[in-house]
């Protein structure tokens, strides 16, 4: 009985912190090789969505909107027709893409910035699954207003890729660069 092992480049690049944070947070990194193959379960999209909303708001306004495509539904085929730069090259690869918009009359910084909240509960919540996200910006919104026919108070802000880390060999030359560098971050005292 003979078992093979493929050893593909995946890369683990945990943060180099100054101090002790928690493991989802240190581990946690965007990938764009993503495994073409994963199908992404209706619980797990549930349980990343139930995360983001129990994230916090502003006088408890929830100000964040969600639109789910899983890799070949409508929704997935629409949001990759949106999708600009090197996105298009590897996004199409991951198992869903979730929309996130801010939600307001009219669409305010608070808004915004609850909605960003929302998104980091869901990006540690794919992490914590064993499952990978990466947020997008480089995509058109005014195609998804239209595609989707969003009325004004609806701000898209936010396509985050979702599925299984693959191997990095499969992106073209200068991203499988970027997914094997090491991960960096200014220091606190820049920050402070």
């Amino acid at each position: 009985d003979l078992t093979i092992i493929l050893c593909m480049p995946i890369p683990h690049k945990p943060a180099n912190t100054e101090v002790g944070i928690h493991e989802v947070i240190k581990n946690r990194w965007s990938p764009r090789s993503f495994d073409e193959t994963y199908e992404i379960e209706n619980d797990k999209i549930t349980s990343i969505l139930e995360a983001a909303r129990w994230s916090p708001s502003s006088k408890n306004s929830q100000p964040w909107r969600f639109l789910v495509g899983k890799r070949n539904d409508e929704n997935f085929k629409a949001f990759s027709s949106t999708l600009s730069g090197f996105n298009t090259e590897w996004a199409p690869n991951a198992s869903a893409m979730i929309l996130v918009c801010a939600y307001g009359n009219p669409v305010t910084k608070d808004e915004i910035f609850d909605s960003g909240l929302a998104v980091g509960s869901i990006t540690f919540q794919i992490y914590s699954m064993g499952l990978f996200a990466h947020q997008m910006a480089g995509f058109s919104k005014n195609k998804i207003k239209e595609l989707f026919n969003l009325s004004e108070d609806f701000e898209p802000l936010v396509i985050i890729a979702v599925g299984k880390i693959s191997d990095s060999t499969k992106l073209v030359k200068d991203l499988e660069e970027r997914e094997l560098a090491p991960r960096t971050r200014k220091s606190l005292d820049e920050l402070m």
